[in-house]
């Protein structure tokens, strides 16, 4: 509460008070007495609390294997691209040598 004073009155920021009144609001939706007695959802009881810690890892290990799935057959293109321009390059510089060399032993 003091750190609010401080930023709304001596920092005149208003956003930290913004913040502060949708987070409430969150809370309040979020809430499963809210969600039972106002919405009128079916919830079982004892509510079960969700851990910040298992609920951020699941979504991690989530979006890795994710990332991973997608990344592997982009990179497997990319990567056979990026072979296939090496060896056109490759080809096209020994080309310009053997030009070179034939230029040369004609003189």
């Amino acid at each position: 509460m003091i750190f609010m004073y401080i930023l709304h009155f001596r920092f005149h920021q208003v956003q930290p008070l913004f913040l502060t009144v949708a987070s409430g609001f969150f809370t309040l939706i979020h809430n499963p007495l809210f969600q039972i007695y106002i919405i009128g959802r079916h919830l079982q009881r004892p509510f079960q609390t969700p851990s910040l810690a298992s609920n951020v890892s699941s979504r991690l290990s989530e979006t890795m294997d994710e990332t991973v799935k997608a990344g592997s057959d982009d990179t497997i293109q990319e990567m056979s691209h990026v072979e296939e321009e090496e060896e056109e390059q490759e080809e096209d510089t020994t080309d310009g040598e053997e030009d070179e060399d034939e230029e040369e032993e004609e003189e």
